[in-house]
């Protein structure tokens, strides 16, 4: 019997407003490891599960009410989708 594989999309489209600010993460380095960290193990007979969250924009309008809102907003539905797809790993 094949393995039943799930894809959940959720797409959050926020308007995106582009200045200087978001680019201030330019030139940051972050070491590379090299040695495994261990390995990935999924739920044996159970159906594998992935979710995957883009393109956020945490930290989004700080200065104003909507922007801090907003990544509460998004924290809330990722929390409310992982409690109910429950990923297998």
């Amino acid at each position: 019997m094949p393995p039943h594989w799930t894809f959940i999309c959720l797409s959050l489209i926020l308007p995106a407003v582009t200045s200087a600010d978001d680019r201030r993460g330019a030139g940051h380095t972050v070491p590379l490891r090299t040695t495994p960290e261990g390995n990935l193990r999924m739920r044996g007979g159970a159906p594998f599960k992935i979710a995957l969250f883009a393109d956020l924009h945490f930290g989004e309008d700080a200065w104003t009410e909507w922007g801090p809102r907003q990544d509460v907003n998004s924290v809330g539905v990722m929390a409310t989708v992982l409690e109910k797809e429950q990923p297998g790993v």
